[in-house]
């Protein structure tokens, strides 16, 4: 449905803000998840660059970031992405 790639995403967003032990995982899954059907929602890619620099994975960050500003190159996060 047109609803799975946000509604998987902002599961993965509330993980993600919640922020309890193996909340980054279970967001990473939802954002992945939201991807898997629906590779164009540039959200998803935006929000795992955001854990993955969290997390110290900085080749992996930019690669999901890049993909958010391919996607997305308006969007309001995108000049944070382009850093």
């Amino acid at each position: 449905s047109e609803f799975a790639p946000a509604a998987e995403f902002l599961l993965g967003e509330g993980y993600r803000l919640r922020g309890e032990p193996g909340d980054d995982e279970r967001a990473v899954e939802q954002y992945r998840r939201s991807i898997e059907t629906h590779p164009d929602f540039a959200p998803a890619w935006s929000a795992l660059g955001r854990v993955d620099s969290r997390r110290g994975d900085r080749q992996l960050a930019l690669e999901h970031l890049e993909r958010f500003v391919t996607l997305a190159p308006t969007a309001r996060e995108a000049g944070f992405a382009r850093q």
